[in-house]
């Protein structure tokens, strides 16, 4: 689960089971002896990675068996459960926007169904839901999972409402995998290839969903054929935006004291005059103290001071692409839809940088060369992005926030502080 989630699966299809007294409930696939996978470790492993990525979003969808779901879910966290989305109190309330989900920092929307949508298996008709969960089959419907290869090529019958509510538009579980007694994986290479899976998802769409669209695209394999290529392509097509790079984000290593640099090869805009002009780009290693440099679209400022600058020393920075942006990942950049910078590190692709582009792809790499310059509004233009002189103070995006409310920023206080300290030294 862990590797599928650092590959870019965003989806969970968790199986419930009671294995007994030696074993009790445990994360399974039908049957206990196929193997298990302890809850406890499942659960923190969802926070651990929500955690390290600030920025996803996921759905977790738990089959129930053997009345499983509340004694699974005391095997969660107070840290978890504070994680799930539980704003949709009745069918009348729309579902959050993903925006809405990091915002609220309740980024699972978690399901639950019995194979059978019996009355038996709907926690929302026994009243016994957990805070959170909700019956997929109150909101979605799901395709046949029992045919063969062969037959996932009969549209009519493979893409049909199988289990849940046919009316549904807020959820389809899209079943792409064969039925065998143990999966296989040559079959996997064969039905996960990106026009098998971008073929199954159209014509399901136009032909027998009236225009309704694939939500969780259910594999056997999912590392196996070009499943989280078709799916972020599916992604985008429907938000109208570009194909990115399908590589994971990079976690580069830190040490014990932040800094907050530029690379020497980091391009600026330098100018003669403080307005009205259209200035010329040099490196960054070739900046010096006292130059005009680009701070926000024409507006130039002095460079009065550097809080770092070395020239041999080397260093790892955080790769922006295709804007070459390349930042210490504790360094603050702007990025549309934030009130104010957030550090490198917890820029994602797909991320749109102010003044500059939608990030594609994001690399880590070592630089030669460590440079901060400082400007009087703490702001500087980088490779067209506008990115702050400042770093990150700990380990979130701001430094004070209640809920969803920025109270103060990690950039505002480091503005105030070193502007402070420059006026009474000077």
């Amino acid at each position: 689960m862990e590797k599928a989630l650092e590959g870019g699966i965003r989806g969970l299809l968790l199986d419930s089971c009671d294995c007994g007294m030696d074993d009790g409930i445990q994360f399974c696939h039908g049957e206990c002896f196929l193997g298990t996978k302890d809850p406890t470790q499942t659960f923190d492993a969802i926070v651990e990675f929500l955690n390290t990525n600030p920025n996803e979003v996921l759905i977790l969808e738990i089959q129930v068996d053997d009345d499983t779901l509340l004694g699974l879910w005391e095997y969660t966290s107070d840290e978890f459960r504070s994680m799930v989305y539980n704003g949709r109190k009745n069918f009348f309330d729309s579902w959050p926007t993903l925006n809405d989900m990091i915002d609220l920092n309740q980024r699972m929307i978690v399901f639950q169904h019995g194979g059978d949508n019996s009355p038996d298996t709907n926690c929302a008709l026994l009243g016994d839901c957990p805070d959170g969960v909700y019956n997929f089959y109150d909101y979605g419907f799901q395709t046949p999972w029992d045919l063969k290869e062969d037959e996932l090529n009969d549209y009519e019958r493979s893409c049909r409402v199988f289990v849940g509510r046919e009316s549904a538009d807020d959820f389809i579980m899209n079943n792409h995998y064969a039925k065998e007694l143990v999966p296989e994986e040559d079959i996997a290479k064969q039905i996960n290839s990106l026009s098998n899976l971008q073929d199954r998802m159209k014509i399901c769409s136009e032909n027998v969903w009236r225009g309704r669209n694939t939500s969780l695209l259910v594999v056997d394999f999912w590392s196996i054929g070009d499943v989280v290529k078709a799916a972020n392509e599916q992604n985008l097509a429907l938000s109208g935006g570009n194909t990115p790079s399908l590589e994971p984000t990079p976690e580069p290593s830190t040490d014990s004291t932040p800094v907050g640099c530029f690379s020497g090869n980091s391009m600026i805009v330098v100018s003669k005059k403080q307005n009205g002009d259209f200035g010329t780009p040099i490196a960054m290693k070739d900046l010096r103290l006292g130059d005009l440099v680009l701070v926000d679209q024409n507006r130039y400022e002095k460079v009065y001071s550097f809080a770092h600058y070395h020239t041999t020393i080397e260093t790892e920075y955080i790769q922006l692409l295709p804007s070459q942006l390349e930042m210490t990942p504790q360094h603050l950049v702007f990025v549309q839809g934030y009130q104010e910078p957030i550090p490198a590190s917890s820029v994602r692709v797909g991320d749109v940088l102010v003044g500059s582009t939608q990030v594609t792809k994001i690399r880590v790499i070592l630089c030669q060369g460590m440079y901060a310059p400082l400007t009087p509004s703490g702001t500087i233009v980088v490779n067209g992005a506008m990115a702050s002189n400042y770093i990150t103070l700990k380990s979130t995006k701001h430094f004070f926030q209640v809920g969803s409310t920025l109270l103060i920023s990690h950039h505002a206080i480091s503005h105030f502080f070193v502007t402070l300290i420059y006026r009474l030294t000077w």
